[in-house]
């Protein structure tokens, strides 16, 4: 392996904002088939941390755009188009997080009255050649992503976590090399000896 394919890095601008970090709450209705106090549990929690990570990308120099509130699905889509457009618009950004914390299901998160597909409704609208190309995006989602539980079902605990529960996968990073549904690519055809593109 060569040097200096180890030593590439992304080139990072400290002299202002070094990016934008766009932090969502997606809070919804109350959930039939947990008590009131288990969702305002759930709910203080989401709060939480939405409160802890603007600060925290604040802390770490980055343009910080908060959406707060309980978003019906096309609200949610709308604020989504204007990060969109901002990162597009202005050149002088090095990086982009995009967080979503609140309520999910495999593949999704909800919204008061529906829910966003993470590839199509989100992923999608910072995928172009001309949002921050050839730098890094980062996007985390805190959401269910099913109904399965690590223990067996405690009324007392909530389902967002407890500080005695260790879930299931939790020290593993899943990696893959194409979304799904795409091929993934080697290099060029004179440069297979170099092995893909992803790795």
């Amino acid at each position: 392996m060569q040097e200096e394919w180890i030593d590439d890095c992304y080139d990072i601008n400290y002299s202002g904002k070094i990016g934008i970090a766009a932090v969502f709450l997606l809070k919804k209705r109350n959930d039939a088939t947990t008590n009131e106090l288990e969702n305002e549990k759930i709910e203080q929690a989401l709060q939480q941390d939405f409160d802890d990570f603007t600060e925290l990308f604040e802390n770490m120099q980055l343009d910080v755009m908060k959406f707060g509130e309980k978003m019906k699905f096309s609200e949610a889509v709308a604020n989504l188009e204007n990060v969109s457009k901002k990162l597009k618009s202005e050149n002088n950004y090095s990086c982009f997080i995009c967080m979503f914390i609140g309520h999910g299901s495999d593949g999704c998160i909800k919204a008061t009255d529906g829910k966003l597909d993470i590839h199509e409704n989100i992923l999608a609208k910072f995928m172009t050649h001309k949002c921050l190309e050839g730098k890094p995006k980062i996007f985390i989602f805190q959401a269910c992503r099913g109904t399965k539980k690590n223990v067996k079902s405690d009324s007392s605990l909530s389902t967002l976590c407890d500080k005695e529960i260790k879930a299931d996968g939790s020290d593993v990073l899943l990696c893959y090399a194409a979304w799904s549904g795409y091929v993934s690519y080697a290099l060029t055809t004179n440069e297979y000896e170099r092995g893909t593109q992803y790795l």
